[in-house]
């Protein structure tokens, strides 16, 4: 979980089915509003848990953590938090990005 510009962001995670890749967002805690991210970097996004997210100047950044069969991940994710829409809860595919460690 992160906060950036008055939101939390629920990301990824282990459940009972197993992994999670969805993105979350809230600014109340009871009304969240699920990210999509079709047809942008992030809709590539493996599913993960025990990662790293931090915000820094305004972006939103994942680090690393395990993915499917406790396979480690060395990738980094940045987005920027105010590029959602939120009518549609998408993200502006043109401000994602994704770089290996």
């Amino acid at each position: 979980m992160v906060v950036s510009n008055d939101h939390m962001y629920l990301i990824g995670g282990l459940g009972k089915d197993g992994l999670f890749k969805d993105v979350w967002r809230t600014s109340d805690g009871k009304s969240w509003l699920k990210i999509e991210h079709a047809g942008s970097t992030l809709s590539e996004l493996p599913s993960r848990k025990d990662f790293c997210a931090v915000t820094i100047n305004g972006y939103i950044y994942m680090i690393a953590g395990l993915g499917e069969n406790r396979r480690k991940l060395k990738d980094v994710w940045k987005w920027r938090d105010i590029e959602f829409n939120e009518d549609r809860g998408d993200i502006n595919k043109d401000n994602d990005m994704k770089e290996t460690l």
